[in-house]
């Protein structure tokens, strides 16, 4: 559950920049009367709306219910994956490669988000002991007192 919502939000920022780069393609090409005329031109401009507003909401659910040194790190690496391989295809980078290089890319992208997600486990831990403790947690506030005699107004809650 605590990788949803931010690693869904890293794959809503790889589509954003896919459709970012075809609208810097069509920008550079705006001259040509076909664009303007094409409804596949405003379906782009739409979709880098919509993806731009699509991770925001999602990363705020995510930090709604989660800690940020959660979601952040799982953001990171989910948008790693995800840019890489949109640009990989959209590039067309993939093609170039023998599979030497393929099996190279993949172990760089492991290692970058195997690194990212490896940050994340002593933070998920103490995640776990909080929820632990807040559990055990007394449900009255607690009343201290001093040694020496006090009336009830100068006691303090916690």
């Amino acid at each position: 559950a605590v990788f949803t919502f931010p690693w869904a939000a890293g794959f809503m920022s790889g589509m954003m920049a896919l459709t970012a780069k075809c609208c810097m393609m069509l920008l550079s090409h705006i001259s040509e009367k076909e664009n303007y005329a094409a409804p596949f031109t405003y379906v782009i401009v739409a979709f880098v709306l919509i993806f731009s507003v699509t991770e925001i909401t999602l990363l705020n659910i995510g930090f709604k219910y989660f800690d940020t040194a959660i979601v952040i790190p799982i953001f990171k690496a989910s948008i790693v994956f995800h840019n890489t391989m949109c640009g990989g295809v959209l590039m067309q980078e993939f093609f170039t490669y023998d599979s030497l290089h393929l099996w190279m890319y993949a172990l760089g992208i492991l290692i970058c988000i195997g690194g990212i997600l490896f940050m994340l486990v002593p933070k998920e831990k103490q995640m776990k002991r909080k929820i632990f403790t807040l559990t055990k947690a007394p449900t009255e506030p607690l009343i201290l007192k001093t040694s020496h005699s006090i009336n009830d107004d100068e006691c303090k809650t916690v």
